[in-house]
């Protein structure tokens, strides 16, 4: 294939005439894209080959239920080497005259509407980013139809900036761009039965007119609407054989012709500083140091969003260890090999390790996001580890988003020291992988070889293993402190013997929602885009998604704040990722985690509603209904764990600890577990209505009819018992909880209130009366919603709150601190009642403080030491990282934007 960038230089010479027809660049004739939908296996199979024999390069519309896992890999391959992934849906929806779709719900396009049909398209640019990366996706309308509801999409399409460019079903030469609409972009259908003489003919038309021609196919010998494989060859050896022709992909072409968008950007300089004991790279995404006496990566940090400078105050890497060249557990810190450094390139030769082993460094900027570090072997083949990253304590928890092998991870640094010590975190992953620190960004890691995989190690300071939190802080608490001052090692091995590897580090764009709808270029998004992805950190283990690293998902009682964020976060790149974390939270919890009482064990009463809200977001997320189906029985035990509950059969479900008043070692707690919530929970009970309202969707679009009347029926009764517990005549709030001694414990929760006003409990103007108190009590009480929400707002009494008055005076932590997962109710329920300046307000301003400040303070730096909890004037409060601190940021979202979570589709007939 020519040298495209040449083809871009040329159109940017070139001036148009007025009728803006097209000038081919190199003395070209007429352009060609080639392009295939739906994802079928013999694009695989026998397209892709018949192309990559002449160097030319296809697009592939893919539409994502019929795009089989198995085949996702090979996708992603194709797109490495240039084929183009394109946009064609999710389902497919097609007009029921075209499809014989009428049962409902359906996916005939009669049954969605414009912003249905635009949602979905945004959900499959986010299954397709998982797949190559890319943010932009060329779209192709289903069976060639662009009327979704009796309404054309084909315009909205374009402004919602989903696409810019759309395929639609006229035919034509493109022979000018005065007249062309980007929203429906003229083809020819290749079906049963042409010939490649036909499909020639119309190449050598579009050659005539000096114009671009665009072909569909489906499938090419196999599949459906089957074009003959040797017919298919004839028109790729006919193209092969007009150099006078571009074959290009379809992006490619079209944004040359229209406004040389792909024209490659002068490229970013990325700064090289040698004065003094380093040698530096700065781009505006990262700073890399190297010292320039032994091999040693001293200092690295990246920033994602290229907009602050926080990468360039604090490193990535533990002072003195860094990342360092290994030869059977020797490093290179202090062996006698200066740098050489020429140019932008930093080299380190002949380093000499004790057994006389030799290993060759070089490291080279590769972008303004990229660099590269290659280590050889000296010669000598290497099959063991060879480079080894110590990650700093306070920039703790990285995580590693990527596939596991079946490499058994070292066991290197898992002497114990004393019996207090935790037992080492660590597990083998293959690459590429994506790794995310919290506050900066996404790293991607890539190898040149494929036997390169990488280790990661959790392993604490074992000298502060042991009471250090207190006399009385035992059990997990004794181990805290050193992992906080421990350290994340990632370790890069070689299955087999290789003579070098080149690792690419890639800073990736900030991780967040790219749905039809919501435009977050506002820059008081920005702390948005910064803090979303720290909503998601897995355990490396058990590849479970808790509040870090360290804490497992399993059936988790937070889970479902991470789940709630699910259906509108785009996956990572080319990697396990947060959606299959979430399913495998559940999924063990479905094996393992039931108790005899049909609900989730180990861990908070709530973990049982938790699981099952989780559940249904990851439907909403995947389509995944083989999933549901193959767990339907556990699933029905855990909906039985919840309606037996209700011992008294009043419509409240009771939690077993009696809540009169405050005690440790209690039978049951919730996420609130700093305060005495008991019996009749009403925090338990908002996410009993939401949880078994999820149920009852996936029982009636299963035809599990008695299931899901059974479910109706308790619903219906709930909402009046709800009311009639809870509702305090003298506040006129919801209370937290009633205790078994009958008991009105009332803190006014800013929590409990919204979550029954976002639940549709509360009627509205009883909701607006609320909300209004709740936000004069939090003003009169001094709270500026710098730093977020209260939980209670008034003081919870002495017996109705854990018994360490540092913690737990109010203010601090739970009672009256700040935290982000409290405010995303508060801040949604102002938007429900119509309070949108007072929403926006604390919104906007947590949103700036998240873009401004550090968020996190490490993994359990101790108590009152840790910022995921404020106190009203910033001082930290709490003692962990709790990814729950961001759950607040989904109300962007579902509040200010009014975006809706999407219908569950129907599972189909099995």
């Amino acid at each position: 294939m020519k040298n495209i960038s040449i083809i871009f230089l040329l159109f940017s010479l070139i001036v148009h005439d007025t009728h803006a027809r097209i000038h081919w660049p190199e003395g070209k004739k007429a352009a060609v894209i080639l392009t295939y939908d739906d994802g079928l296996k013999s694009q695989l199979q026998i397209v892709i080959p018949q192309l990559e024999e002449h160097n030319f390069r296809g697009t592939f519309f893919l539409y994502g239920q019929v795009v089989k896992e198995e085949d996702i890999p090979e996708w992603r391959k194709a797109s490495q080497r240039g084929h183009e992934l394109g946009n064609h849906s999710m389902f497919h929806p097609c007009l029921s005259q075209t499809t014989g779709q009428t049962a409902e719900p359906c996916r005939s396009l009669e049954c969605y509407s414009v912003k249905d049909m635009l949602i979905e398209i945004g959900m499959m640019n986010n299954f397709l980013y998982a797949i190559d990366g890319k943010k932009e996706h060329a779209y192709a309308y289903p069976c060639s139809q662009c009327v979704a509801g009796g309404e054309d999409y084909s315009k909205p399409l374009l402004a919602s900036g989903l696409s810019r460019f759309a395929r639609g079903g006229d035919r034509g030469i493109i022979t000018n761009t005065d007249s062309l609409n980007y929203a429906m972009i003229p083809t020819l259908p290749a079906h049963t039965g042409i010939s490649a003489d036909s499909l020639i003919a119309y190449v050598q038309e579009a050659v005539e007119k000096g114009g671009l021609a665009i072909i569909v196919f489906h499938g090419v010998g196999g599949d459906y609407l089957t074009v003959d494989a040797n017919e298919h060859k004839k028109l790729v050896d006919f193209l092969a054989s007009r150099p006078d022709i571009w074959v290009g992909t379809f992006s490619e072409v079209l944004n040359a012709i229209t406004t040389g968008k792909n024209t490659p950007k002068e490229q970013s300089t990325v700064r090289i500083d040698t004065n003094g004991d380093f040698i530096t790279y700065v781009s505006p995404y990262y700073a890399l140091s190297w010292s320039k006496n032994f091999p040693m990566m001293s200092y690295w940090n990246i920033e994602s969003g290229g907009r602050n400078r926080k990468y360039l105050d604090k490193s990535l890497l533990r002072p003195g260890k860094g990342g360092v060249l290994i030869n059977r557990d020797n490093s290179s810190f202090l062996t006698q090999n200066p740098a050489i450094y020429k140019g932008m390139e930093t080299c380190y030769e002949n380093v000499t390790f004790p057994d006389k082993t030799v290993m060759n460094c070089s490291v080279i900027p590769t972008n303004e996001r990229q660099f590269s570090i290659t280590i050889g072997g000296g010669g000598n083949k290497f099959s063991h580890e060879f480079f080894r990253i110590h990650t700093a304590p306070d920039i703790a928890p990285m995580s590693v988003w990527a596939e596991k092998t079946e490499n058994k991870p070292s066991t290197l640094y898992d002497t114990p020291v004393t019996i207090y010590t935790p037992q080492i975190v660590k597990a083998s992953f293959r690459l590429p992988a994506v790794l995310h620190f919290p506050d900066y960004g996404l790293v991607k890691i890539e190898a040149d070889q494929d036997e390169v995989y990488i280790q990661e190690h959790f392993v604490p300071d074992y000298e502060n293993t042991g009471l250090s939190l207190g006399p009385f802080n035992r059990g997990g608490h004794a181990w805290r402190k050193s992992v906080h001052l421990g350290s994340v090692i990632l370790s890069f091995h070689s299955e087999k013997p290789i003579n070098k590897a080149c690792l690419t580090f890639t800073v990736l764009d900030e991780n967040y929602p790219q749905i039809a709808g919501c435009d977050f270029s506002d820059p008081r998004f920005n702390g948005l885009k910064r803090c979303w992805q720290n909503s998601f950190t897995v355990n490396p283990v058990h590849q479970t998604m808790g509040d870090n690293i360290i804490l497992e998902g399993i059936g988790h009682l937070s889970l479902a704040f991470k789940a709630d964020m699910i259906p509108f976060t785009p996956e990572l790149p080319g990697t396990y990722s947060m959606r299959a974390a979430l399913r495998t939270s559940i999924e063990i919890a479905l094996q393992e985690r039931i108790g005899e009482n049909n609900r989730i064990k180990d861990f908070g009463w709530e973990c049982t509603e938790t699981t099952l809200i989780s559940l249904h977001n990851y439907l909403l997320a995947t389509n995944d209904w083989d999933f549901i189906r193959h767990y339907l029985p556990q699933i029905n035990r855990l909906v039985k764990g919840v309606l037996d509950a209700d011992t008294d059969h009043d419509g409240i479900f009771e939690a077993p600890f009696h809540g009169n008043q405050f005690e440790e070692g209690r039978s049951s707690w919730n996420w609130w577990d700093d305060f005495a919530f008991g019996h009749k929970d009403a925090y338990l009970n908002i996410l009993a209505y939401k949880a078994l309202n999820g149920m009852h969707q996936i029982y009636t679009l299963l035809d599990m009819k008695t299931e899901a009347d059974s479910i109706r029926t308790r619903l219906d009764l709930f909402h009046g018992a709800f009311n009639h517990t809870f509702y305090n005549k003298e506040t006129g709030m919801y209370a937290g909880w009633i205790s078994q001694d009958g008991k009105i414990h009332d803190y006014q929760f800013s929590f409990v209130n919204s979550m029954a006003i976002n639940e549709g409990l509360v009627e509205k103007e009883r909701s607006k009366r609320i909300i209004k108190k709740l936000l004069k009590n939090m003003k009169e009480a001094g709270y500026d919603f710098v730093y977020g929400v209260p939980g209670p707002t008034v003081p919870v009494s002495k017996e109705d709150k854990g018994k360490w008055d540092e913690m737990t005076r109010w203010g601090r932590y739970e009672n009256g601190g700040l935290c982000g997962q409290t405010a995303y109710h508060f801040i949604q329920a102002l938007y429900n009642t119509d309070m949108k300046e007072q929403a926006d307000e604390i919104l906007f301003k947590m949103m700036d403080t998240y873009e401004r400040e550090y968020t996190h303070s490490g993994l359990f730096p101790g108590y009152l030491q840790s910022v995921d909890w404020r106190t009203k004037g910033g001082a930290p409060t709490g003692y962990n990282y709790l990814a729950d601190n961001y759950y607040f940021l989904l109300a962007a979202i579902t509040g200010y934007y009014g975006i809706k979570y999407p219908e569950l589709k129907n599972p189909g007939n099995r």
